[in-house]
């Protein structure tokens, strides 16, 4: 990266900033040069000029490191990653981690140099950027920074923002996910002093459908997993909903599973910095915990699934400080406690449109695995991306898009959608005033924006290593390998 001088105008704003949230040093905002023959480019063009552009513009760096041949002058892509952004209105705050990004995609690039079978390559070319960013870009961006926080200063008197709740509806085959059918679902009771999320839901050999999901009170703001039953018939929960596991730190996310005749919950614990996993002496509403599989990891929605006689673990992790919803590993085991292996691609995805996991993988109905996942571009949990995992082995991944669901009209975000049985759950974010509302019935929602979108977004799945899309077989050294 070449040193290159910021304007006037974006280095006062940047001191204003910083003064502001006093949450960036100008260390952190120091990029180390790339080693020869590696160029970092930035939605295509090579400078660090482009990259302030498109931070002033509010858009998505797309930061790929690519390789030129000192042979043939080839281009090769050794890394990419579409990065999340959670401020886009902070300068700061998004070069910093755009910095770090780099920093992570430049090792990355170095490792898989040693390797140049496997580096395809790029249709690109190298193009630095030319001019940069203008003072009437820096003013108008300043202009919306300071516009953005006096409103949201205003709404925050009066409104909660991000109050979410889970809304059901009946499920007639799992591949509802992608196809155009519009559901009619219905939300279930909700109360403005705290929010519901990331329900799952378990249908029991009793036939009677479990509904878990995290709770949060505002008056302490943490996470614990609740209970409630469902009724299939009304869409509505029987009794009230009891808290089934607290701990002193944050919980979300309850992946329920079941092995050997026991159920287990890995809840999200990023918190605490593990992966952890309780079985239930007394289904559903007492656990313990029986192991922490990982441990001084920041892991975000980490999800099981099991083919053949192989175990695969999806899971976001994330180093202090950045976002964990733009970045995708996978593992795998004999057993779901472990001992698990790093697949050697890791990340597998490294795109803030559709890395972090948003519920259960289900097989659909043409036999193909599909993996909900959160689209995150615009802001966390916007909305839902249904991706076929082309090749899953021990030494591959390739997935593509292949549907998304959009919230509701009314509602302003949805990150977790799962289904089993004929039930299908999924959440639902939207604003709500502070100081009105009590727990009621939910109202009845009209079908979910739903898009097949299979033509249109072919080009934001993940493929590595030139894998086919062609589903078939999902790997050579698939399970059991």
């Amino acid at each position: 990266m070449r040193n290159e001088r910021y304007p006037l105008t974006l280095r006062g704003w940047m001191l204003i900033e910083q003064k502001i949230s006093k949450r960036v040093s100008d260390a952190s905002l120091i990029a180390k040069p790339a080693q020869a023959d590696l160029y970092v480019l930035y939605n295509g063009k090579s400078g660090t000029a482009a990259l302030w552009k498109i931070l002033i513009a509010g858009a998505t760096p797309h930061i790929q490191v690519v390789w030129l041949s000192p042979q043939d002058r080839q281009i090769r892509l050794l890394s990419e990653s579409r990065v999340a952004i959670p401020d886009k209105l902070f300068f700061c705050a998004s070069l910093r981690l755009c910095i770090g990004r780099r920093e992570s995609l430049l090792s990355r690039a170095r490792e898989r140099l040693k390797d140049m079978s496997s580096v395809p390559a790029a249709p690109q070319e190298i193009v630095m950027e030319r001019g940069t960013v203008s003072a009437r870009n820096v003013i108008g961006f300043a202009v919306r920074h300071l516009s953005y926080r006096a409103a949201r200063k205003v709404s925050g008197l009066l409104y909660r923002n991000d109050h979410w709740m889970i809304a059901v509806a009946d499920r007639t085959s799992a591949d509802n996910a992608v196809d155009t059918v519009q559901s009619l679902w219905c939300e279930l009771p909700g109360s403005v002093d705290r929010f519901r999320a990331d329900p799952f839901v378990w249908h029991d050999r009793a036939g009677q459908y479990h509904l878990f999901f995290e709770e949060l009170s505002y008056s302490d703001n943490r996470g614990v997993i609740s209970h409630v039953l469902i009724d299939r018939k009304t869409h509505r929960w029987t009794g009230d909903p009891q808290m089934v596991l607290s701990r002193p730190y944050h919980l979300s996310y309850p992946f329920i599973f079941e092995y050997e005749g026991d159920m287990f919950m890995i809840p999200e614990t990023s918190e605490n910095r593990t992966v952890e996993v309780y079985r239930a002496t007394q289904f559903p509403d007492c656990w313990v915990l029986h192991k922490t599989i990982m441990t001084d990891v920041i892991a975000a929605d980490t999800t099981l699934y099991q083919e053949g006689q192989t175990w695969w673990m999806w899971t976001s992790l994330a180093r202090e400080g950045e976002p964990n919803y733009d970045e995708l590993s996978v593992y795998f085991a004999a057993s779901p406690f472990g001992p698990w292996t790093s697949h050697p691609m890791n990340p597998v995805v490294s795109d803030c449109r559709c890395a972090r996991m948003a519920g259960r993988p289900f097989i659909d109905k043409d036999n193909k695995l599909i993996r909900p996942a959160q689209n995150c571009e615009k802001e966390y949990g916007a909305s839902l991306l249904f991706c076929e995992v082309v090749k899953l082995t021990k030494t591959s991944y390739s997935e593509r898009v292949v549907g998304t669901r959009m919230p509701p009209r009314g509602y302003q975000g949805t990150h977790t959608w799962n289904a089993m049985g004929d039930i299908t759950v999924m959440d639902l974010r939207r604003h709500v005033h502070r100081w009105i509302g009590t727990d009621r019935p939910g109202p009845q929602i009209g079908g979910a924006r739903n898009e097949d979108r299979d033509l249109v977004l072919r080009e934001t799945g993940q493929r590595r290593d030139g894998d086919s899309d062609t589903a078939g077989s999902r790997g050579d050294d698939a399970a059991g390998a």
